[in-house]
């Protein structure tokens, strides 16, 4: 029972929730039930999709039974948004970076609870919407480093536009990528220009007699017009048409929930493993009809793929998380490739926050800081090993090269 328990818990971490969802479900029932099946495809293929440049749109279904929507497994929606803001509140409780996304948590809990509403007949509408913009208040503040590292794209500063349709046997949650997020244009396109921030975009929901996709594409439309000669590809679509590769990809990740790994080994096996998928549709997405790696195996091409957009520096962030394969494999070569030896300018500390010279030893495997008033060092097994006086709570060695990494992209 404690050790359920404990799985229970680890699904607020979003980096572990499939495997250990899977997991769970084995101890609890001896196998893996068709409907948690379906909950691990949906919430993992969402998060790739909305990794993917192009046009994205996801759907899910909540069904309104015990009078409480439920995703595919049963659990509620007000529960998986709790664990949101849980998750979040932990996080910023350690670094008080975390406090925006913490507040963006309660405002998609808030969003939950409106759903219910709609679902149960309590709201005269056929659509919810949401505006969440790219939080340029914590970039300016926090920089594209930090940003990156928990889930943002600085790069394509992208908003999500979410919708609450009302259905016959509960709600449709949509999701739609809209890039170049700028809140003055948000502010006169959606809120006649009474909103002054984010958060209070986050705060406004709009309601529609409409159905979802005719809202979702008149606001896009109003907010950057869509020319004639764009396709407008459904990269949504054209993930799930990959069906050779997303059957490796899940087949991988049943492997890992049979597998003895927790912990720091399990997420950076699961992340390589996205990252491989991701980089492999990706890349097939880009080459249009000469289809990458056409007949070879489909563990192959996701291999190729990731070693290919790694080489390229090319970041896999999405849904509040920064997916990027760091190993104990590849930890020492991404320092001696990425940094080399010797000291470089402008990266970012992740312990004091600011914009500094540090110096790498590939030898020694070490990175420290240069800013007096920091000092942080660490080796590779992830341990400070500088002689301020008042040290941060550690970070691994895996975590202090990532940061890094990230602001070098």
């Amino acid at each position: 029972m404690e050790r359920t328990m404990e799985r229970m818990q680890t699904f607020a971490d979003p980096a572990l929730a499939s495997v250990e969802r899977l997991r769970h479900d084995i101890e609890k029932n001896g196998s893996i039930s068709a409907e948690v099946w379906q909950r691990v495809i949906d919430e993992e293929m969402s998060l790739v999709a909305e990794g993917l440049r192009g046009n994205v749109t996801t759907s899910f279904d909540f069904i309104y039974s015990g009078n409480s929507l439920r995703a595919a497994d049963g659990e509620s929606f007000t529960d998986i948004a709790q664990k949101g803001v849980d998750y979040f509140y932990n996080k910023s409780q350690q670094d008080e970076r975390y406090e925006f996304a913490y507040k963006r948590a309660c405002h998609e809990q808030a969003e939950a609870v409106l759903a219910q509403r709609l679902a149960n007949g309590e709201i005269n509408a056929q659509t919810i919407i949401t505006i969440s913009p790219y939080p340029e208040e914590a970039a300016q503040k926090y920089g594209d480093a930090f940003m990156q590292s928990i889930g943002y794209h600085p790069k394509r500063s992208a908003a999500l536009l979410r919708a609450i349709e009302k259905t016959d046997n509960g709600i449709r949650m949509h999701s739609r990528v809209i890039e170049n997020s700028d809140l003055r244009r948000w502010n006169d396109t959606c809120f006649e220009g009474n909103i002054k921030s984010t958060d209070e975009a986050l705060a406004r929901q709009l309601y529609y007699a409409e159905p979802a996709h005719i809202v979702l594409d008149k606001i896009e439309n109003q907010y950057a017009p869509i020319k004639d000669t764009d396709p407008r590809e459904n990269v949504w679509n054209f993930l799930k048409n990959q069906k050779e590769l997303s059957q490796h990809y899940f087949s991988e990740i049943e492997k890992l929930s049979n597998s003895s790994l927790e912990g720091t080994e399990l997420k950076e096996a699961l992340n390589t493993l996205r990252y491989n998928f991701w980089s492999a549709i990706r890349l097939r997405n880009d080459a249009g009809k000469q289809r990458y790696l056409e007949g070879t195996a489909p563990g192959v091409v996701m291999e190729q793929a990731g070693k290919e957009m790694l080489s390229r520096r090319e970041v896999f962030v999405s849904c509040g998380m920064n997916v990027v394969p760091v190993n104990r494999m590849n930890q020492a070569q991404m320092q001696q490739e990425l940094f080399g030896q010797g000291i470089r300018s402008c990266v970012s500390c992740p312990f004091c926050k600011k914009t500094v010279s540090a110096r790498f030893s590939a030898a020694q495997k070490t990175i420290e800081c240069l800013n007096k008033k920091c000092g942080a060092k660490v080796n590779s097994s992830g341990k400070r090993i500088d002689q301020a006086k008042d040290k941060k709570k550690n970070k691994s060695f895996a975590d202090f090269v990532l940061e890094i990494f990230m602001s070098l992209s």
